[in-house]
């Protein structure tokens, strides 16, 4: 009997669950006439040998395609193909077998890859089956058969899935099942413009695109040139190695440096002509360049080439000697193109050359150097003049910023405009800032008089990323700013006195904008814009006309069939009696009917995060995520009193806003599965990750990105450790407060964690040392908790150095998220099961 038993039960635990693959999409079939010279007596299922399929152009996924349910097919032709293809989409990892039978050879695809085939009949029968893989991104499959005048009987064929039974997957399957971007490797699908540059009268833009293709992501660059007042493409480049793109003062001609093996040259297109002509020879390690109004010489930077280190150790004498990338020694030199005669302006010293600007008189330049000091304040930025005619030069003024000055702008020949840290540092300071609220300060050329006209307002100007963020006005004497302001990134007005502030004075109806580029005279604004449902577009504004119109938007086509998910504002008042600006993501099928598992994300250091278009947050959401996204107080464009809590917190408040956050947030919202919350955050989110899981255990599982474990370590081993530490705890060292840098740092309180936690970090990271992660991942393995770190080789700080690295480590997120959040630990441990074979 108890063998009988046992019996039973293997065959129950072995019996599979089959279903019927229905509708599909069938394309008409096509005839395949004879090859010349070739077999006349083929085989039929040799026939299927002979083509080839274009994935991406196949007719069953064209709209022409018919759906139909019964895959019979007929023809006059002798011989012939037919095709058809379904989309299958499980709602979580896991594996099935697809067989397909039919009377006539056939090959199966999934993805554009042969998975199976059957040429040969069995019984009459042609089958073939494959073992599939399937998660929540859409698997294509395709059905080709073919059939000749000398076969007999019906042409047809059926397919179904076949699960085991104990598989708790479900699968959706149809010929229109939109695109779920579950996967990262989508975003690579996403179009980018980097730089737009437009022209002094703002009749003519470059937009420099990027698009990444093929099997390893491979970015492919190029420029195109459009007349603004019909939005018309006049002139598209490919040539490689095109950078700095630049227009002539008079808007007729264009610069732009070219790479070359031997360093970068100069050249200069005419628009008209299209003619171009080479100014300068390779010039090694040139960087900025400015061409003269008359076009008569140009101003440019070199990079001094560090010796080459034989002796087989690094000498380090000063704090200057480590490598940043940012203590380059820079020298300025003069090309006269008339003459052909180059001669040096600067010569390089114990400092950095940080900024440069040439006057629009080209009669001088504004120079900022940068002086590295042993004490606090860590730098001193002098700013001089520098007289081209005769070289006299003239230091203004001596400025102590942790934020260095940056987006030099003219008001004219002898008043300047720039971007800074709202606050210097000076050795007495008992007052702490956090400078990284960027204001608007002028500078007068003639008396060295400093003014901040933004000192009280809430937004932040943008770091400057190779974007001009301040424009002046000389016609009614105001600028115009590119701000942040919260999670919003927009334009700001400021009367040249500072008396009158007007933020979002335009009629841009988009909450986020980028990568500005005004024009001198004022007339037109270019931009990037996009929002959480919406990918990156290039829009043109008129200024006097208040009118945006789009320009270009190729995403918009590449998305079409993606389903997103949608967004809402959602802000608390913290213990402080601070509003907490944060933002609710949703899947695009919730409802509130069921619980669902939620994923909190925050860097809650200096910089917000905002409203752009986030592939990673509609990954979250293709997946079956909620996903809360905040800000912390610390965060600059919320003021600077906001911004102040930064100052000496390490964690302290801003961690505190991400508990106090995500309990209120589950308390208001019933459908948050409050057992079932996940966190992430990235470099000092990182840190917060682990700073939270010693004082909560709210969360069931968490991801630490690059993350600070031990401050005292950050301070001196990180590249930038000791500078970004007098940002976060200014005037405060392991020797004079032992107390934060010990009971503010994780790896000390590291018994308090008790989260399932993965660590992920680059092997090659100079900005958060790796070591941050190898000694919590050695302190929490010596503890016996839930950790598994992977550091990746020669990653840099993000991991996205090698694009295939970055969509690796966001699998894994998702894998071990989906593990904990959601009982689905097939991915995850197939990936372990996998590693190192």
């Amino acid at each position: 009997m108890r063998q009988l038993i046992l019996l039973l039960c293997w065959v129950s635990a072995t019996m599979a669950a089959e279903t019927a693959l229905a509708p599909w999409r069938v394309a008409p079939v096509m005839p395949l006439p004879p090859v010349a010279f070739g077999d006349s007596t083929q085989k039929t299922g040799d026939l299927l040998d002979e083509i080839a399929l274009d994935w991406d152009s196949l007719s069953v996924w064209s709209d022409a395609a018919r759906v139909q349910n019964d895959l019979t097919f007929s023809t006059t032709a002798a011989r012939a193909c037919a095709l058809a293809g379904t989309y299958l989409r499980a709602d979580a990892y896991g594996k099935v077998t697809i067989e397909v039978t039919g009377t006539r050879p056939l090959k199966l695809f999934a993805d554009g890859q042969q998975i199976a085939q059957a040429v040969s009949a069995d019984s009459g029968e042609f089958k073939a089956s494959a073992e599939l893989t399937l998660n929540r991104m859409r698997t294509a499959i395709v059905v080709a058969s073919a059939s000749q005048a000398s076969d007999s009987g019906a042409w047809t064929f059926q397919a179904k899935l076949i699960q085991d039974s104990a598989s708790t997957i479900v699968i959706e399957q149809g010929g229109a099942l939109q695109i779920r971007p579950a996967s990262f490797t989508l975003d690579a699908q996403i179009h980018d413009f980097p730089s737009l540059v437009i022209s002094p009268n703002g009749k003519l833009l470059v937009v420099k695109r990027a698009v990444r293709e093929g099997d390893h992501y491979e970015q492919r660059v190029w420029h195109e040139i459009y007349e603004l007042d019909g939005l018309k493409l006049v002139h598209s480049t490919k040539l490689a190695g095109v950078s700095d793109v630049a227009f002539s003062h008079d808007s007729k001609r264009l610069y732009y440096k070219l790479s070359t093996d031997d360093g970068p040259e100069l050249w200069e297109q005419t628009l008209a002509t299209k003619a171009t002509r080479r100014l300068l020879k390779a010039v090694e390690r040139m960087e900025k360049f400015a061409v003269l109004p008359d076009g008569a010489g140009v101003i440019y930077a070199v990079s001094k080439e560090q010796p080459e280190n034989t002796s087989g150790y690094d000498l380090f004498r000063d704090l200057g000697d480590r490598p940043t990338g940012y203590n380059d020694r820079r020298e300025l030199f003069y090309a006269d193109l008339r003459t052909g005669l180059t001669r040096p302006l600067t010569k390089a010293g114990e400092f950095d050359l940080h900024k440069w600007s040439l006057s629009p008189n080209a009669e001088r330049l504004l120079l900022i150097r940068n002086l590295l000091r042993h004490e606090r304040p860590f730098a001193t930025q002098e700013f001089w003049t520098y007289e081209l005619a005769d070289g006299a030069q003239v230091r203004l003024s001596n400025r102590s910023l942790l934020k260095y000055p940056q987006d030099i702008t003219w008001l004219d020949d002898l008043t300047v405009a720039y971007a800074a840290g709202s606050h210097d540092a000076a050795p007495e300071d008992t007052v702490y800032h956090n400078v990284s609220q960027l204001c608007l300060y002028t500078l007068d050329l003639r008396t060295g008089e400093t003014r901040n006209l933004t000192a009280d307002a809430r937004f932040s100007l943008n770091d400057e990323g190779d974007h001009s963020r301040i424009h002046y006005n000389p016609a009614d004497q105001s600028f115009l700013l590119h701000v942040s302001d919260g999670g919003e990134r927009q334009f700001a007005r400021v009367a040249r006195d500072g008396a009158r502030l007007t933020y979002r004075p335009l009629k841009i109806r988009w909450n986020f904008t980028d990568n500005p580029a005004m024009a001198e005279n004022g007339t037109r604004i270019a931009y990037q814009a996009s929002d959480y449902d919406s990918p990156r577009a290039v829009y043109v504004y008129d200024v006097a006309a208040q009118t945006e119109r789009l320009l270009l938007d190729p995403n918009r086509e590449q998305v079409r069939n993606w389903e997103f998910g949608t967004m809402e504002p959602w802000n608390f008042t913290n213990r402080l009696g601070e509003e907490i600006e944060g933002w609710i993501y949703k899947p695009a099928n919730f409802s509130a009917d069921r619980p669902w598992p939620t994923i909190v994300y925050y860097y809650a250091g200096v910089s917000p995060r905002d409203l752009r278009f986030s592939f990673q947050y509609q990954m979250w959401l293709a997946n079956g995520y909620v996903v809360y996204v905040l800000n912390p107080v610390g965060s600059a464009a919320y003021g600077q009193k906001f911004a102040d809590y930064h100052a000496g917190d390490w964690g302290t408040e801003a961690t505190q806003d991400v508990i106090e956050g995500t309990e209120k947030i589950l308390a208001a919202h019933p459908w948050m599965d409050k057992t079932k919350v996940g966190c992430y955050g990235g470099s000092y989110g990182g840190f917060v990750t682990l700073d939270l899981l010693t004082k909560s255990k709210l969360f069931a599982c968490a991801v630490d990105m690059y993350g600070i474990s031990n401050i005292a370590n950050y301070f001196g081993g990180g590249v930038w450790g000791y500078w970004y530490s007098d940002i976060a705890a200014p005037g405060q060292y392991p020797w004079n407060n032992r107390d934060l840098y010990v009971n503010n740092s994780p790896i000390f309180n590291a018994d308090k964690i008790t989260t399932p936690t993965l660590i992920l970090h680059g092997g090659a990271d100079t900005n958060v040392p790796w070591l941050e992660s190898d000694q919590m991942f050695v302190a929490l393995t010596l503890l016996d908790r839930d950790v598994v770190y992977a550091r990746f080789k020669d990653e840099t700080h993000n991991i996205n150095k090698k694009y295939e690295n970055l969509i690796l480590h966001r699998q894994m997120m998702l894998e071990w998220f989906d593990k904990y959040l959601k009982g689905q630990p097939a991915a995850w441990e197939a990936r372990m099961k996998a590693w190192g074979k």
